[in-house]
């Protein structure tokens, strides 16, 4: 992105507007990703937990 901003000055004022949107967007993104994969993991971890209860059952 930041071959992006050595045009001319007015295209900076441009380009530096618009990537904060983007960059809050991603990290919003980042955020949800993060948030579902730790969902999965905690989820796959009690199946497990559950799996082996039953074995040792």
């Amino acid at each position: 992105m930041k071959f992006l901003f050595k045009k001319t000055s007015d295209n900076e004022l441009k380009c530096k507007e618009e990537p904060s949107k983007i960059s809050k967007m991603q990290y919003f993104l980042n955020q949800f990703l993060i948030w579902i994969f730790i969902f999965l993991i905690l989820m796959f971890v009690m199946d497990f937990l559950n799996i082996n209860t039953n074995l040792n059952e």
